[in-house]
């Protein structure tokens, strides 16, 4: 118990990092969707459709590549510096792959966007946009390797800093290409997306640099081509990241497809339910950076029953503890909040009311999003992946169209709060038989 108190900081230290990244991204996010607002609802909308259909192959990436955390940071704590190496090789040979066979389809879907039953008008505006942004998954796919990797190396502070200078970069890049300041030409909607594709290049290229620089990280980082192919290898990774990824895009594809059904309703709603995306995601920073550390912990000691009991119940109490007041702030300021997106009051006063919702779902889903990230560093990805998806499918979609027609915003959201609650229940029931097996 004392080792686990004294580990308190650790644990925080290993987060802040990760939170900061992570938090980098969303306001990096948040500023490009506040940005794109004020050129009116169709840029709205068509950015609402573009980087939702965008964030579900960035999902599936990551979740392949999140599994590869857990499995370095394992070897990390045993000093075996040649399987860690031997993992990133091999790995990375699998995640090329991957990320290829992703991109393939991405130029796919970008070529085909009537398939999701939006608007003509919505469509012409969207194609140009989503074809630009398509091509920054690439850097970003292979940054993904490089910043799982620093993680289970537990070099977090390695990562953070190169992701917060070129997150500011980014937002200072799209303001002058969007609204065409400072001697540049007025891109509108495409100045976000050559911003974009830009900052993800630089900022794969400056980790790449960081971690080579670094005194861990660049002594398998140079021994890197010196590993050698294998099958077993592979086919271990790809078996557990398999299930974590497609757990990843079952959620992503539950938050995507409020972005079609609202389309589905008008452009109003679906710019609505944007604002709604864009407040959530940046509040999901917390759970997501404990939820990497959780995993990244429990690979310390996996055996020990109180140990993981001890760690996982530790980072649901601090999330606990960080939500609390964040539900309190943008319950209170949620007019000044939405009043940054949006002057128009109908869409603003539709948001308005979908705050309750999104408050309920936000705090299933982080103690959810804590259990998930203690379950992959347990490398159990199969039955979470179950439980997790058949929710998503069977009760958090349906119900969403279901209430939708006689609520709105609130009708989506309130199936997303549901389905949460089911989901989180199941989760623990199998964190249970876990620790009594």
């Amino acid at each position: 118990m004392q080792i686990v108190s004294s580990s308190l900081k650790t644990k925080l230290n290993l987060a802040l990092p990760i939170f900061l990244g992570q938090i980098g991204f969303t306001i990096n996010g948040l500023c490009d969707n506040l940005m794109v607002s004020k050129l009116g609802i169709l840029p709205l909308a068509s950015f609402s459709l573009a980087n939702n259909l965008l964030f579900i192959f960035f999902s599936f990436n990551l979740g392949f590549t999140l599994m590869i955390t857990p499995l370095i940071s394992q070897k990390y704590h045993e000093n075996k510096f040649e399987d860690i190496g031997h993992l990133l090789f091999n790995g990375s040979i699998l995640y090329f792959f991957v990320g290829f066979l992703l991109f393939t389809f991405l130029i796919f879907i970008g070529n085909n966007l009537n398939i999701f039953g939006q608007t003509q008008e919505v469509i012409n505006y969207t194609k140009p946009y989503f074809r630009i942004i398509s091509y920054s998954f690439i850097p970003s796919a292979l940054l993904q390797v490089l910043k799982q990797f620093s993680d289970g190396m537990e070099k977090t502070k390695q990562a953070m800093y190169p992701i917060l200078f070129t997150i500011i970069l980014n937002i200072f890049l799209n303001y002058i290409l969007i609204f065409g300041k400072f001697g540049f030409n007025r891109f509108g909607l495409m100045g976000s997306a050559y911003g974009s594709l830009f900052s993800r290049c630089l900022l794969f290229i400056i980790l790449l640099i960081t971690l080579l620089y670094s005194s861990k990280t660049k002594i398998v980082l140079k021994n890197y081509f010196s590993n050698k192919f294998c099958f077993a290898s592979i086919k271990q990774i790809f078996k557990l990241s398999t299930f974590s990824s497609f757990q990843i895009f079952f959620k992503i594809i539950l938050i995507t497809s409020t972005v079609i059904l609202a389309g589905r309703f008008g452009s109003l709603l679906q710019a609505g339910n944007q604002i709604i995306l864009s407040i959530y995601n940046l509040l999901f920073a917390v759970p997501f950076s404990l939820a990497v550390a959780s995993a990244i912990t429990v690979t310390r000691n996996p055996s020990k029953t109180k140990f993981l009991k001890i760690t996982l119940f530790s980072f649901i109490k601090i999330s606990i503890t960080f939500i609390i007041p964040i539900v309190v702030f943008i319950t209170i300021l949620k007019t000044q909040i939405v009043s940054l997106y949006t002057n128009y009051q109908t869409l603003a006063q539709s948001v308005y009311n979908v705050f309750i919702f999104l408050v309920i779902f936000y705090i299933f889903d982080s103690i959810e999003t804590i259990i998930l990230g203690t379950l992959r560093g347990l490398k159990e990805t199969i039955y979470p992946f179950f439980m997790t998806s058949s929710v998503y499918i069977f009760i958090s979609i349906p119900l969403s169209f279901v209430f939708i027609q006689k609520m709105a915003l609130n009708g989506i959201w309130l199936g997303l709060s549901i389905g949460s609650f089911v989901s989180l229940f199941l989760l623990l029931l199998r964190f249970r038989f876990l620790i009594k097996k």
